[in-house]
């Protein structure tokens, strides 16, 4: 990755951007090829002001698992023991479409910017329920913004998350939502797993 991609991807992390922003920095990188989504990839959060922004980083998220086009695992949680687990996007963001957990989960992602850190697994009770052992989503390629790419595809929720080529590591992802959460997107990294 180039030195100017990491001090765009250190400022999303940390600081913050604009939506403007985030979304110029991703229109200006390559699409990614589904083959390269392959894998297990470690997720993390970036900060452009989407009313989203905490929910993951409250939840023990590890990132996504890509086994082959039609079998994906878009929300791999990691409990206390490092023991990795998927759970059903369409039982969580029906928990999470409720203002109470969305402002619980924007005020632990406050605390955890100024260094107060959030310990995600003591949801780990809770997450349970949202277990699934099942495909939840696929990968294609779209059009979108104009350039053709990767794309993740949920299967019970109108949600796309559009990948774009940091280096052959490393993707940012934007999350296309439709209806109450669609008015921006909500940016996030993934890194490739050794695993």
């Amino acid at each position: 990755m180039t030195d100017e991609y990491q001090n765009m991807i250190n400022k999303m992390r940390t600081e913050g951007v604009s939506q403007k922003e985030a979304y110029e920095f991703f229109d200006s990188l390559d699409p990614v090829n589904a083959k390269m989504m392959k894998g297990k990839w470690k997720g993390s959060e970036c900060i452009t002001g989407h009313e989203m922004e905490g929910l993951l980083t409250v939840a023990p998220w590890y990132g996504k698992e890509f086994l082959d086009p039609e079998t994906v695992c878009p929300l791999v949680m990691e409990n206390k023991r490092g023991e990795l687990y998927c759970i059903a996007p369409r039982k969580i963001f029906k928990f999470a479409d409720r203002p109470f957990v969305l402002n619980f989960a924007k005020k632990i992602a406050k605390k955890n910017r100024s260094g107060k850190h959030f310990d995600s697994h003591k949801l780990d009770p809770l997450m349970k329920f949202f277990k699934t052992g099942a495909s939840c989503a696929r990968l294609r390629e779209i059009k979108y913004r104009g350039t053709v790419t990767s794309a993740m595809i949920y299967d019970e929720l109108p949600i796309i998350d559009v990948f774009r080529m940091l280096d052959e590591n490393t993707v940012l992802g934007v999350m296309d939502i439709k209806g109450q959460f669609g008015k921006m997107g909500y940016f996030f990294l993934l890194e490739k797993s050794s695993d």
